[in-house]
């Protein structure tokens, strides 16, 4: 799903540096002196309500809304059915993937540049990077529909963030993700079988032994994410055995991963590009591949209001127009007709339309939730294993 994983986080190495040389650079509810000030009608006010927001709305015309998502055009879809609702904000969408606009972002915020107003994606890079280094400002302002705000129009009865100590990204999408993609003529028939659950047990079967094509889990990307539910589910020393005794054939390009599935040179594939997959599934092609569904870890799409917005009226309408039942809506008609996995909404009053994906909120607690600050141990935990197993 994922993204929703589809949502890629390559050189974390260089991300972790970034986040410490910023980390001086204070809160994100701080602008450096660099920042151009914003006009007092454009300040987030905590009164809230639809005058506040009618309020941006009317401000936000002379602005333009700078937007940064992930490529693809599930996220072009629910970029334009926005542009639909409100044709007098102009809009300038950056898609970019995490690992690539995170460092890029930072660097830019240390040397005073405040291009972005929102970002719109996954959430892990969000949440373990910019979050920390001062990237985002509290969102907490900028919420002022009550039909957002109102706890009761939420899945568990309130809005989750990624973090509890931190209020910057706001997760409106959890998801369980279907990117452990089959090739059919390569696995054993009887192995990940369509049409019931996910047995991870399969994943140590001899027969694909230097079969297995894996995104290399250094960072916190689509292999890793996958390594946590099994982290999850099965413990660590599943995870070792995986990892050593069925000599996985590792690769950090997550699109020639794919590729390499669609072209039969190996029976399954962990983390690889699931747009590039599900592109070919769209046409018509890839008969041959299918996807199973890990229920142990679970992905999540937010938003968050980035540190010196340069047009925070803009952002503050973007930001309640996603997170209302009718920009929600829109959010799971994105993805649906698009073919993008999880295609579901945290709001109660939203109906989704990809049932295999969606999560329990009764087990929550059973799931390794990635991109917040719950899911962190163990991702943490995973590339630790990792980084010990490839040093031998």
């Amino acid at each position: 799903m994922l993204e929703r994983m589809r949502r890629n986080f390559a050189g974390l190495g260089l991300l972790a540096i970034t986040a410490m040389l910023l980390g001086a650079c204070g809160s994100g509810s701080n602008p450096t002196k660099s920042a151009a000030p914003a006009p007092a009608a454009a300040s987030p006010s905590a009164s809230g309500g639809q005058a506040d927001f009618d309020a941006a709305v009317a401000a936000a015309k002379k602005e333009k809304l700078v937007v940064v998502t992930h490529p693809g055009p599930p996220y072009e879809a629910f970029i334009n059915a926005f542009k639909k609702a409100y044709p007098d904000i102009p809009v300038e969408e950056v898609e970019q993937r995490p690992s690539d606009i995170a460092t890029k972002m930072l660097t830019e915020q240390k040397n005073g540049v405040f291009s972005y107003d929102v970002w719109w994606d996954a959430t892990s890079t969000m949440n373990t990077v910019v979050i920390p280094a001062g990237g985002f400002q509290d969102l907490k302002p900028f919420l002022v529909l009550p039909d957002v705000t109102n706890p009761s129009n939420w899945n568990g009865g309130k809005l989750l963030f990624t973090s509890d100590s931190q209020p910057f990204v706001l997760v409106h999408s959890l998801y369980l993700p279907g990117d452990i993609y089959v090739n059919r003529d390569v696995a054993p028939k009887d192995l990940f079988v369509a049409g019931k659950p996910f047995n991870p047990t399969d994943l140590l079967d001899p027969r694909i032994k230097g079969k297995i094509l894996f995104r290399t889990p250094d960072s916190p990307q689509g292999g890793s994410l996958n390594l946590t539910g099994l982290l999850k589910s099965n413990g660590a020393d599943f995870v070792k055995k995986l990892l050593v005794d069925q000599q996985p054939i590792f690769e950090e390009n997550a699109e020639l991963i794919a590729q390499q599935l669609i072209q039969g040179k190996g029976a399954i594939e962990i983390g690889g590009d699931t747009p590039t997959i599900q592109t070919c599934l769209g046409q018509g092609g890839c008969k041959n591949i299918s996807t199973v569904i890990q229920q142990s870890y679970a992905l999540a799409t937010g938003i968050g209001v980035l540190k010196g917005a340069p047009h925070p009226n803009a952002a503050k309408v973007f930001v309640n127009w996603t997170l209302t039942k009718v920009g929600q809506q829109a959010f799971v008609d994105a993805y649906a007709s698009n073919h993008q996995p999880g295609a579901n909404s945290d709001r109660v009053d939203v109906e989704g339309k990809d049932p295999d994906h969606a999560v329990d909120f009764s087990k929550l607690a059973q799931i390794s939730v990635q991109g917040t600050d719950a899911g962190s141990g163990d991702m943490t935990q995973v590339l630790s294993m990792y980084k010990q197993i490839s040093s031998k």
